[in-house]
C-alpha cells in the first residue's frame, strides 16, 4: 500500500473530515496535462419491472481503503469528483448510451458518498468512496441492450488536467 493510502485510512480512523483528506491530496503540481478519461463500473442493480438501473457511476476508493488507479495511473481525488458529480446533477441528468446516443433516460438517483456521509448514514468513516447513480432507462433499443446485458457497465467521461502530486 502507497504512503498517501496510508495517510488516507489514518485521517479516517481518526474521524478526520472530507477537507483533511484532500489536504493529504493536495499538493504542488509538478505537471499539467489536458486529458480526455473514462471509467467504467459494472450496473450494480437492474430493476426490470421499472426499467430502472443503479450502479457506481466512479468509485475512487475500495473496501479496503485502497485508492482507485486507472491503468494510466491516473486517479480522481474526491473534491473533483463532487464537483463533477454536482455539474451533472446541476446541468444535464441525462444518461448516454456508449456516451453517443443521448435522450435514453434521466437521473432518478445521485449521492457521492464521502466519509463524512459514510459516518451522517450510521456507517464507518472508512470503507468504499464514489458516486452511486440511479438512470430510468426510456429508450427501449438501449432497454433491450440492458437486459440482454450488451449493456452491463456505467460509465463516466470527461475532461480534466493532469496534475502529478508528490506524495504526502
Amino acid at each position: 500500500m502507497d504512503t498517501l493510502t496510508q495517510n488516507i485510512e489514518h485521517v479516517i480512523s481518526e474521524g478526520g473530515s472530507d477537507e483533511a483528506i484532500l489536504n493529504l491530496i493536495r499538493s504542488t503540481p509538478a505537471d499539467i496535462t489536458l486529458i480526455q478519461k473514462s471509467f467504467t463500473v459494472p450496473i450494480s442493480k437492474v430493476d426490470e419491472d421499472k426499467q430502472q438501473i443503479f450502479g457506481w457511476a466512479s468509485v475512487i476508493v475500495r473496501d479496503d481503503g485502497s485508492i482507485v488507479v486507472d491503468h494510466q495511473d491516473d486517479a480522481i481525488d474526491l473534491e473533483t469528483l463532487e464537483d463533477a458529480a454536482y455539474d451533472f446533477v446541476a446541468n444535464s441528468r441525462q444518461p448516454s448510451e456508449m456516451h453517443e446516443k443521448i435522450g435514453i433516460g434521466h437521473l432518478i438517483e445521485s449521492l457521492v458518498l464521502t466519509p463524512d456521509k459514510r459516518e451522517a448514514f450510521g456507517l464507518p468513516r472508512e470503507g468504499k468512496l464514489g458516486w452511486w447513480v440511479g438512470f430510468q432507462i426510456t429508450d427501449d433499443l438501449t432497454w433491450s441492450k440492458v437486459k440482454s446485458g450488451e449493456l452491463a457497465e456505467l460509465s463516466i467521461r470527461g475532461e480534466s488536467e493532469r496534475v502529478e502530486y508528490d506524495e504526502v
